[in-house]
């Protein structure tokens, strides 16, 4: 095991499939720790997982933001 196989993922870019928020909406990144959806827990009690996808750590979501704007 080399390299990637050993790397921690640290933050995540996040998507709720049920509620439809995000890092873009709630603007941060989620931690390695962060797999259900906060909003859905809190409003009807369900734990749903989120859709997460590593981020570059390079990436923030402000950047994210400008990048939606500009499309």
């Amino acid at each position: 095991m080399t390299g990637k196989d050993m790397d921690v993922v640290r933050f995540w870019h996040f998507h709720c499939t049920e509620c439809g928020f995000g890092d873009f909406e709630l603007g941060h990144l989620a931690e390695a720790h962060d797999v259900h959806c906060t909003i859905c827990l809190m409003e009807t009690g369900k734990h749903i997982r989120l859709r997460r996808w590593e981020a570059d750590e390079s990436e923030t979501v402000a950047d994210k933001a400008k990048a939606r704007r500009a499309a």
